[in-house]
């Protein structure tokens, strides 16, 4: 970047006004994957709310990929100078995929789950098993996996016993029970919908 292009991405700042918003939004896209993996808490959305929100979710999504490849590029204008090429070629490739997730999970994930802890009851989801995986990881034990359709890292059940991943079927339906609303559901428990 020359250097009449860095000062120009310098000068460049947010409304004071819109800064809340942004941090709000950007909270709500980190929620479910930190969650999920500095908590191990399991929250999964149900299918047709991820079908109900795909547009607002990638218009979402889109928004936030372009807003986190300026707040990146900013950023390395004005503090990272010495950073090497291809560092920053890389980060700046990276970025519009970690923000369009960011802001993809505000919508199908964020906003849900902040809905549940406040006003959630018992609810049963339906879902449809799609993989049973016999392998085992210390994050995952049992993987049981659902809908296609479902986000990435949210489209698993952990942690059952193999005795009831065995009692499934490929193409079978079980129902997620836990604290919840029709958008999702923290997972409780498990069982077959015969």
């Amino acid at each position: 970047m020359n250097e009449s292009g860095a000062q120009n991405v310098k000068n460049i700042t947010l409304p004071f006004w819109s800064r809340g918003p942004i941090i709000v939004w950007l909270l709500l896209g980190l929620i479910p994957v930190s969650c999920k993996i500095f908590f191990g808490i399991q929250y999964i959305p149900s299918l047709d709310w991820v079908t109900q929100v795909y547009i607002p979710a990638t218009i979402s999504g889109t928004i936030m990929a372009v807003f986190t490849i300026w707040a990146v590029v900013r950023g390395i204008a004005i503090r990272y100078n010495g950073m090497g090429k291809l560092m920053k070629f890389v980060v700046i490739l990276l970025t519009p995929f970690m923000g369009f997730g960011i802001g993809s999970n505000a919508v199908t994930m964020g906003g849900p789950m902040i809905v549940t802890v406040f006003n959630g009851n018992e609810v049963e989801i339906p879902f449809t098993v799609t993989r049973i995986m016999q392998i085992s990881d210390r994050k995952c034990p049992n993987p049981i996996s659902l809908n296609d359709g479902l986000p990435l890292m949210f489209d698993k059940l952990c942690g059952f016993s193999e005795q009831f991943g065995r009692s499934l079927e490929v193409g079978g339906h079980i129902l997620v029970v836990g604290q919840g609303t029709k958008m999702g559901v923290f997972v409780k428990s498990a069982h077959r919908l015969d």
